[in-house]
């Protein structure tokens, strides 16, 4: 059985470490994108079964980058 797979969008690159690191111990896959422009283009090209968006993006906030990836998206967590 194949690990959930996971999208951590966030610009600061502590959180993102700590993250995949504490998830990736609790056996999740975990994939990381620095930015909403970023984390749009990963979450288009891939399968995920949760995003984990910070709200305060810095490069393009994380509310806008909620609504292009639509339906699709299968479970979304802002923070």
């Amino acid at each position: 059985m194949n690990a959930p797979h996971l999208l951590i969008v966030d610009d600061d690159p502590h959180i993102r470490s700590v993250l995949r690191i504490a998830l990736g111990q609790a056996g999740y896959d975990v994939t990381e994108a620095g930015d909403g422009a970023e984390g749009l283009a990963k979450a288009r090209s891939g399968r995920f079964d949760l995003i984990v968006l910070d709200s305060a993006c810095l490069k393009w906030m994380g509310w806008p980058c909620v609504a292009p990836c639509g339906p699709a998206t299968i479970r979304l967590c802002c923070f």
